[in-house]
C-alpha cells in the first residue's frame, strides 16, 4: 500500500517554511574514550573539545535553511558570552531573527555534553532562568500568517517559557491556517506530560523517540505504541528509533523508514536534522516517503560531525546518501 500525504495547496505561496519555536544553547562538547569513573582523575583523556551552537529550535531552522528551506526563530537568548556563536551562525545561515528575543546583560545558556566512542552522550546545562520566552515576546497573528508549518520544541515549555506563552503560540498558528509540529523531550514527559499529550492532540506532524511515546500513549512496547495510534485525516506521527531508522503513521497505515550507514562522530542533533529534513521536503511538495527518506538521511549525516551543527551539508549531499545506498 502506497501511504500518502496532501501538502495543502494554499499553504505553498507562504515565505517560511518552518517557523520554531523553542531552544537554542551553545554546546561544550567533550568527547572522551570512556566514561568517566570516580577517581580517575588521570584516567580519562579528552580527544577532542567542541563548541557549537545547538538546541532544538536552533537545529531545526538552522538545518532547513542548509537544505534550501526558508525558516524562523522565536526564542530568548542572552546578548553574553554564551550567545555571540549562536547569533553569529543565525545570520550565516540565514534564519530570520525578527521575534528573537534579546536579554541584555545575560551571558546565555550553556550545556555541556559528554559523548563517548561510539556516539553515546549524557549532559550537564547551565540555564539561566531569566532568558525566558514571554507571552508578550510571541510574534503577531499576521507573522504567523506567512509560515507553512509552525514547529513547538520539547524545551520550549520546560526551559525555555511556559504552558501559557507556547498555548499562545499554538493559537495563533491554528488561527492563521498553519501545521502545526510537535516534538517531544524526556524532559517533557517526565514533568509536564499532559501538556504534552494536548499539544500532539493538536498537532499535525508530531515527533518522538521510544521512550517519548510510550510515555505519552501509555503503551507498554514500541508494537503496542503503533497499534494504539490512529491518526485521523492528513495527520502524521513519526517515531525516531536511532539506528533503526524510524516509523511514520499515518490514517492509512505505517511504514518503517531505514537508517541509513556513516561514520558517526556523535548524534546530536540527529533528531532535529531529521525533523528538519522531513518538513521542509515536504513544503517543498515532495512525497511522503521521499521526505522521510531525506530526514533520516539527513540525521544519519548530522551524526558526521561533534555537536548539533558543526558538520555542514546541504539537500544536494542527503540525496546522494540515498542514491549511494541503494
Amino acid at each position: 500500500m502506497s501511504l500518502t500525504f496532501s501538502f495543502p495547496k494554499e499553504l505553498f505561496d507562504r515565505p517560511i517554511d518552518i517557523l520554531a519555536i523553542g531552544s537554542l544553547v551553545l554546546e561544550q562538547v567533550i568527547q572522551v574514550e570512556r566514561w568517566p569513573q570516580c577517581g580517575d582523575q588521570d584516567r580519562t583523556p579528552i580527544s577532542s573539545l567542541t563548541f557549537s551552537p545547538g538546541g532544538c529550535a536552533m537545529n531545526v531552522s538552522v538545518a532547513c535553511t542548509r537544505l534550501g528551506g526558508k525558516s524562523a526563530l522565536v526564542s530568548a537568548i542572552g546578548t553574553g558570552k554564551f550567545s555571540h556563536d549562536i547569533q553569529v551562525e543565525l545570520a550565516k545561515s540565514g534564519v530570520n531573527t525578527d521575534f528573537l528575543h534579546r536579554i541584555s546583560g545575560r551571558d546565555g545558556n550553556l550545556i555541556i555534553i559528554l559523548s563517548d566512542s561510539r556516539g553515546d552522550w549524557t549532559v550537564m546545562d547551565y540555564i539561566d532562568p531569566e532568558i525566558r520566552l514571554r507571552k508578550e515576546d510571541i510574534p503577531p497573528a499576521d507573522f504567523f500568517s506567512q509560515a507553512k508549518i509552525v514547529h513547538i520544541d520539547g524545551y520550549s515549555f520546560v526551559s525555555v517559557g511556559d504552558q501559557e506563552t507556547i498555548d499562545i503560540c499554538v493559537n495563533r498558528a491554528k488561527q492563521q491556517g498553519c501545521l502545526l509540529s510537535v516534538d517531544a523531550s524526556v524532559p517533557a514527559v517526565r514533568t509536564h506530560l499532559n501538556f504534552t499529550r494536548q499539544l500532539f492532540e493538536k498537532a499535525d506532524f508530531c515527533f518522538a523517540n521510544q521512550r517519548e511515546v510510550l510515555a505519552i500513549t501509555g503503551a507498554r512496547s514500541l508494537r503496542e505504541a503503533v497499534h494504539s495510534l490512529h491518526p485521523s485525516g492528513q495527520k502524521l506521527w513519526v517515531i525516531k528509533r536511532g539506528p533503526r531508522g524510524a516509523t511514520v503513521i499515518t490514517c492509512q497505515g505505517s511504514f518503517h523508514v531505514p537508517a541509513f550507514r556513516v561514520e558517526v562522530v556523535d548524534t546530536i542533533a540527529a533528531g532535529d536534522t531529521f525533523i528538519a529534513a522531513f518538513l521542509t521536503s515536504l513544503c517543498k511538495g515532495e512525497d511522503l516517503c521521499q521526505s522521510a527518506l531525506r530526514g533520516s538521511a539527513a540525521g544519519a549525516l548530522a551524526c558526521k560531525g561533534s555537536g548539533s551543527l558543526t558538520y555542514r551539508f546541504g539537500m544536494s549531499d542527503v540525496d546522494n546518501l540515498i542514491r549511494e545506498s541503494k
